[in-house]
């Protein structure tokens, strides 16, 4: 039987391909899959949902007439504005891997938790990665997607799809 990652970090800059990685891994057999990249039967934490829940509580201030505290709106969407807040998420992982995968040890019999995020400036992986529990880290190995930052910027805008905003892939 293969021997399969228990945590696997897929991490990129924004829009350089982590999400369609784990797109591909969905559509793999298996068996296939364990054999050929070490990756078990998986789940996934991404923060995304997270991050973009914090840009529609922004807007909700807005349109109270507050001020925004995370994001800025753009034409293509939000920019995160407040430093370390990506990197304070870290602190969402850490409850919810805590809650639903360590208390259930069971899953890592055959599982694998694919873990990913993304960082920017002010929010480097280091600083984000150092905020882990260390029971979390040290059952982990990072899968890091090397995407320039041009190449990020220019997918990044180009997915920006009207209506589907809340899509991970949009």
């Amino acid at each position: 039987e293969p021997a399969i990652f228990r945590h696997l970090f897929v991490l990129g800059r924004p829009a350089g391909g982590k999400s369609e990685f784990i797109d591909f891994m969905k559509k793999l057999p298996a068996d296939q899959r364990a054999a050929g990249f070490g990756i078990g039967r998986f789940e996934e934490v991404d923060d995304f949902p997270w991050l973009w829940q914090a840009c529609l509580d922004d807007d909700a201030r807005e349109a109270r007439g507050e001020p925004r505290i995370v994001s800025a709106r753009t034409p293509e969407g939000y920019n995160i504005t407040k430093p370390g807040f990506r990197g304070s998420l870290v602190d969402r992982f850490n409850q919810k891997i805590a809650a639903d995968y360590l208390a259930r040890p069971a899953f890592y019999d055959e599982g694998t938790l694919l873990i990913e995020f993304a960082r920017g400036v002010g929010d480097g992986f280091k600083q984000s990665l150092e905020r882990f529990r260390p029971d979390i880290l040290s059952r982990a190995a990072i899968l890091y997607i090397n995407v320039s930052f041009e190449e990020s910027f220019r997918r990044n805008s180009t997915r920006y799809k009207p209506g589907q905003e809340e899509s991970i892939l949009f």
